[in-house]
């Protein structure tokens, strides 16, 4: 098995040299390895920053049986309504879990 020849921080390997061809036209930066995972690391930080920031609270899901008592219908016909399509639910493995606002925002389109 060969073995990767090490390479000091500033220096260039004359093959890999030769690949290097500018992205956007613009000037090759030549960095050492420590300032390019500076500069990763400030960009994951930047990213994740961002990334929590737009992140949407989680809806409140009900089950099937508290969704059923607080529309005031049997599980039965909850189903019936699931099946049909005329209200959403997210399908977690063999449970399906209803938003009480999409719910009721359904069932008043269908009015």
């Amino acid at each position: 098995m060969r073995t990767r020849p090490e390479v000091a921080d500033a220096e260039i390997h004359p093959r890999s040299a030769k690949t290097l061809t500018p992205i956007d036209d613009g000037p090759l930066v030549m960095m050492t390895r420590a300032q390019l995972r500076e500069l990763v690391a400030d960009a994951v930080v930047e990213a994740l920053a961002e990334f929590e920031a737009a992140k949407q609270p989680a809806p409140d899901l009900l089950s099937g049986p508290q969704m059923a008592e607080k529309l005031g219908i049997s599980r039965t016909k909850l189903h019936r309504l699931r099946v049909d399509g005329a209200i959403p639910a997210v399908n977690l493995g063999d449970v399906f879990k209803y938003a009480p606002a999409e719910v009721m925002a359904a069932l008043r389109s269908a009015e």
